[in-house]
């Protein structure tokens, strides 16, 4: 068993892909979940971290007011989610399929590209890593998901 020793907010890339998102690091590894931070017009994008009906991430996007979204979800700090955390067991990590959070199903309903990675812990308790852009189908994001041997990348 592995168990979470921190949550943080990290920033990675050169001046051709800038990204920024979540790692988590346990005992074992470092689950690191990376979306293409740049603007290509007018896209709204974003990653977010949602835990036990709190959320945390950058709530400076207009995501919220272009879709009239509302957060039901506690809105919390990196540092808070983190110290809630840590020492948590982690008992696997997998592509997400359905969303375990309000905001999550918000961004389905409006059809907006999303990719969910779950931190599943003990007692199916879930951190959930939600990645998503809205765009007009020109400007995509790369979002990068890294952990134990497993690597994805793929556009939204």
């Amino acid at each position: 068993m592995e168990s979470i020793v921190e949550v943080e907010s990290v920033e990675a890339g050169g001046p051709e892909r800038n990204m920024d998102g979540f790692s988590i690091k346990t005992t074992r590894q470092t689950v690191s979940f990376l979306l293409e931070r740049f603007a290509g017009c007018c896209e709204v994008y974003g990653t977010y971290a949602v835990h036990s009906d709190r959320i945390a991430g950058d709530f400076e996007e207009p995501l919220a007011h272009n879709h009239h979204i509302r957060l039901t979800e506690e809105r919390i700090s990196v540092h808070e989610l983190s110290t809630s955390l840590v020492g948590k067991t982690v008992t696997s990590v997998r592509i997400g399929n359905a969303p375990v959070s309000d905001f999550g199903r918000q961004l389905e309903r409006l059809s907006i590209a999303t990719l969910f990675v779950d931190v599943v812990l003990a007692d199916d308790d879930v951190l959930q890593l939600i990645a998503f852009n809205d765009h007009n189908g020109y400007y995509p994001h790369k979002v990068v998901v890294e952990w134990e041997g497993f690597k994805d990348e793929q556009e939204l």
